[in-house]
């Protein structure tokens, strides 16, 4: 429970918050305890503190301040709590999404960037479509894909196994055709997207290998693979975005719906330059 609480970043916004006012309270009640002290601030502090719930706080929590011991202690926890929130605010989504953001590159650089290559070498019209999975490729990975293509050949499509680089004989992708005519769709669904379990295994302070299929791990998911998307598209040229396009389907009817939209684009964009 606590690492879902953890994952969210209005909590570290509220310990932020927090523990900086009663650190600032802190120092307030310290310079009231101090009774030799005249200065404009410590009287008016008086002031404030004579009545109601801040006087209450006084006499609570004025004792501890007056002992050294106490009051390093509540100082030094405040800050460690005020240190602690702003790593998980700013440095651990930094490092996050860089580290999305390589595996992105990897995936562009190493495999997709060829595709495109080859596709755009032998069509004037074409489609490169990737499709982010869901959670399940992660926890049933070869049951998944099996599904994935049992679902394409439902819908009428044959799939075959094209290589782009024969040097390295690495960048093999799927190509979708209808029976008459072929139809220029590659698709493709990067099992890289595998390592984001890690980042969410971290999040958990899980062994590695042990994510669980639960609701949190599946949403958390979907978040990163959408981020994985976003970086894909920033490494594309801008101008040629409409070749590619990436899905993020939810279930088998999205999938099915969003496969269809891409295939009527395509068609009628073949037919316009045909």
């Amino acid at each position: 429970m606590w690492w879902k609480v953890r994952s969210k970043p209005y909590f570290w916004y509220l310990v932020l918050f927090g523990s900086s006012a009663l650190l600032v309270a802190l120092f307030a009640l310290g310079i009231v305890s101090d009774s030799e002290s005249q200065s404009s601030i410590s009287i008016w502090l008086r002031s404030f503190f004579s009545e109601g719930l801040p006087n209450l706080a006084l006499r609570e929590v004025g004792p501890l301040v007056s002992n050294d011991l106490a009051a390093g202690g509540m100082v030094a926890f405040l800050s460690s709590m005020i240190s602690i929130s702003i790593i998980y605010i700013f440095k651990i989504p930094a490092i996050r999404e860089t580290s999305i953001r390589v595996i992105a590159f990897g995936y562009y650089e190493n495999f997709l960037k060829k595709v495109l290559s080859h596709a755009s070498e032998q069509h004037e019209a074409y489609r490169v479509c990737v499709i982010l999975p869901q959670f399940e490729l992660v926890s049933q990975p070869n049951l998944y894909w099996k599904g994935m293509v049992r679902h394409l050949k439902r819908m009428g499509f044959e799939i075959k196994t094209v290589t782009a680089d024969q040097a390295f004989f690495r960048n093999t992708y799927l190509v979708m055709k209808k029976s008459h005519p072929e139809l220029p769709l590659f698709v493709d669904v990067p099992t890289t997207t595998r390592t984001l379990q890690e980042i969410l295994e971290l999040e958990a302070d899980m062994p590695v290998g042990k994510s669980k299929n639960t609701k949190w791990f599946r949403n958390r998911f979907n978040e990163l693979r959408e981020a994985f998307g976003d970086a894909l598209r920033s490494y594309y040229p801008e101008q040629s975005l409409r070749s590619l396009v990436i899905l993020c389907p939810n279930s088998e009817s999205d999938f099915e719906t969003s496969i269809s939209t891409v295939v009527s684009q395509l068609e009628e964009e073949i037919s316009r330059t045909t």
